[in-house]
């Protein structure tokens, strides 16, 4: 499968939905909007959503992901960009019931790899997406532009702890900027992260490409399945290149503080 890529597919969807879950969230049932922002919700949470994802780390290196999510089924369906010296390598990843799966998508009909994993709460993503709760973020220098029917906040801390993506879990202290573009009535067109540890910049970012389009996110045949073991993932986390990348831990971001 390429199961050295497989690691990181795990991560890429971990980070796209913790970016996508900025904040807890609020819905205003506005039922008008304006015609020229192309992602209006009105107030209503979205059923789905295709979101570009995108890291650089380092030299310039970094991958690129095409996600689609339902939230109604909580499911998430991606496909993952990793580059190489001379090419490039894409891994399928679907988030289903519990399970992540990963299949390295330049095989036809290979294998797929699954491991179980804690689902996110796709209803309460699909709030956030709509209207994040913007003041809930404290603790960082904070400034707003606006741009036609966007609004970009654009949020900077100059020490903030930093926690590595890799399996060693080490911490050190870095810069941080984050910036929050939302339309017309307050939900959620983009978001990026930059994090600078030493002389390694990091780049996180990630594009809302469309709302509420039918999509369909099926289960991978149980015969075709081969169980990824959570040793094995750790292990392979490990020989990544992308394990020393440093980004703020998941539960500064998730409680909106980040001290």
């Amino acid at each position: 499968m390429g199961k050295r890529f497989g690691a990181l597919s795990v991560a890429v969807v971990a980070l796209a939905l913790t970016i996508v879950g900025v904040v807890a969230a609020v819905t205003d049932h506005n039922p008008s909007g304006l015609a020229k922002d192309p992602f209006a919700l009105n107030g209503y949470p979205p059923s789905s959503a295709q979101l570009a994802l995108t890291m650089r780390s380092g030299t310039g290196a970094g991958l690129s992901a095409l996600l689609n999510v339902d939230f109604h089924r909580g499911r998430v369906d991606a496909n993952v960009q990793f580059p190489m010296i001379f090419t490039s390598v894409s891994e399928d990843v679907r988030l289903i019931k519990g399970r992540l799966y990963l299949r390295n998508a330049n095989v036809a009909q290979g294998p797929w790899y699954a491991l179980p994993v804690k689902s996110p709460n796709f209803f309460g993503l699909s709030l956030e997406m709509v209207r994040p709760d913007i003041a809930l973020i404290t603790g960082l220098t904070k400034s707003v532009h606006h741009q036609g029917y966007q609004t970009i906040y654009t949020f900077r801390k100059k020490s903030i702890a930093l926690t590595s993506l890799g399996a060693s879990g080490r911490s050190t202290l870095g810069s941080f900027l984050w910036t929050i573009t939302t339309g017309a009535y307050g939900e959620v067109n983009s978001s990026s992260i930059a994090v600078t540890s030493g002389h390694r910049v990091t780049t996180l970012s990630l594009t809302v490409l469309s709302y509420n389009k039918p999509v369909q996110i099926s289960e991978p045949s149980a015969k075709h399945v081969h169980t990824l073991s959570k040793k094995l993932l750790r292990q392979l986390m490990k020989s990544l290149g992308h394990s020393g990348v440093m980004l703020p831990s998941v539960a500064q971001l998730s409680t909106g503080t980040v001290a």
